[in-house]
């Protein structure tokens, strides 16, 4: 009866991948309470339709009501324009801040907790405050 030996294989990283993955989840962790914190875009998200844009649209609507036909007014479900650089556009932000506001405080002081406060101070659920702190050890193989 032959006995049998054991073998094993153990798989490491090279030196130079394992120093290039702890500097990323190093960036990761720095990077991770300006990630998680919310800065708002105000300002126009859409560009507001043209003066001719506009004739055209009302050309059309004077040509079909001249033939009895139904008519669109654009200015009815079109938002304020806003006017910002001299750009001119339409801003989601109202319906943002309605968003925001449609979700309950705790849990957005939840969210906030994970990012920057308000005076810029790293919040107390970021990997900086956490009690344990990743550290990633060399396997010391590919030496």
């Amino acid at each position: 009866m032959a006995k049998g030996g054991t073998q094993s294989t153990q798989a490491t990283l090279p030196s130079w991948f394992e120093t290039g993955l702890q500097q990323g989840v190093g960036m990761g962790t720095d990077m991770a309470p300006l990630m998680s914190t919310y800065i708002p875009e105000s300002g126009p998200t859409v560009a507001a339709l043209s003066p001719q844009e506009l004739a055209s649209m009302q050309s059309t609507n004077m040509a079909a009501q001249s033939f009895g036909m139904p008519t669109a007014d654009t200015s009815s479900y079109l938002p304020q324009v806003q006017n910002m650089g001299g750009i001119q556009g339409y801003s989601a932000q109202p319906m943002i801040d309605q968003m925001i506001s449609n979700v309950p405080q705790a849990q957005r002081d939840y969210i906030e907790s994970f990012g920057l406060t308000d005076t810029g101070e790293v919040g107390s659920r970021a990997p900086q405050n956490q009690p344990v702190e990743l550290e990633m050890q060399p396997s010391g193989g590919g030496k």
